[in-house]
């Protein structure tokens, strides 16, 4: 089967068909990767599920582990996981080749999905948004819940396993619930994500905010990553603790309303 040539409509029927394929034989690391590419494919799509990227990574993760060698299965984890881990930015190209194509009078192709902040990442360079004495925006959790989930928090961990004292990198994908018709109101200040790393654990950066939309009221996702390093002593799985802040109306003409929603962030360290 070729995944590269998969319509999302078909996706499903691949996903089924490489799930037995791994009942039949666990170790198959082909199977598995090519089961990430489908599930990060329909996460790509409208048929997402929330916990699709996760799943994906986790896949292409086993395959690594079947198969510690194959340079593609390495480097498609490496293209959204941490820094320091890469080997080269591996989609920086795109918005210099996207600048040339217009210099030259004509129009780019529009992008589907664009790379993310991870793609773009210099492993040489400066961490994102390096911040000193930073403080919570909400430090004593005055701010209302968003007890309606009028938008949905996704996480991914990657890699999904570490040694202590490495690092992951973290995405956060945040989707207003389209069922409630929920939206941003892009007038007011910007999302922000807060990290609390527990004792001897570093979150890089702490306090991110998401840019806004070009209207002032838009309903698309918005994705925040940052990393997080682990303590040397570390093990087991840790739990830490992040929130974010944001203006979000349900309904057309309904009230806009500042909400904050916790986000419990896994990480597991093996010895």
């Amino acid at each position: 089967m070729d995944d590269s040539k998969l319509e999302p409509a078909d996706v499903n029927d691949a996903i089924d068909a490489y799930t037995q394929a791994i009942k039949i034989n666990p170790e198959d690391g082909n199977a598995h990767f090519r089961m990430g590419v489908c599930y990060r494919i329909r996460y790509e799509s409208r048929q997402q599920m929330p916990s699709d990227f996760q799943t994906a990574v986790d896949h292409w993760t086993r395959a690594r582990q079947i198969e510690p060698n194959q340079y593609i299965w390495r480097r498609r984890i490496e293209q959204y996981g941490p820094r320091a881990t890469k080997p080269y930015p591996f989609y920086d190209w795109v918005q210099a080749a996207t600048n040339d194509i217009r210099a030259r009078g004509d129009q780019p192709v529009e992008l589907r999905v664009l790379p993310t902040s991870s793609e773009i990442a210099d492993p040489g360079g400066s961490p994102d948004n390096e911040q000193l004495d930073v403080k919570p925006p909400d430090p004593q959790g005055r701010i209302l819940r968003d007890e309606q989930r009028l938008i949905s928090a996704e996480v991914t961990v990657i890699p999904p396993r570490i040694k202590p004292g490495e690092t992951v990198r973290v995405h956060v994908t945040l989707r207003p619930d389209k069922k409630l018709k929920a939206h941003w109101n892009n007038e007011a200040e910007p999302l922000k994500l807060w990290v609390d790393p527990l004792p001897g654990w570093k979150a890089q950066p702490q306090l991110l905010t998401a840019p806004q939309g070009n209207r002032p009221e838009t309903s698309e996702p918005r994705q925040i990553e940052f990393e997080l390093h682990a303590a040397n002593d570390t093990s087991g799985t840790s739990k830490l603790s992040a929130y974010v802040l944001y203006y979000v109306c349900e309904g057309a003409g309904g009230t806009y309303s500042f909400l904050r929603q916790d986000i419990p962030i896994t990480v597991t360290v093996d010895q």
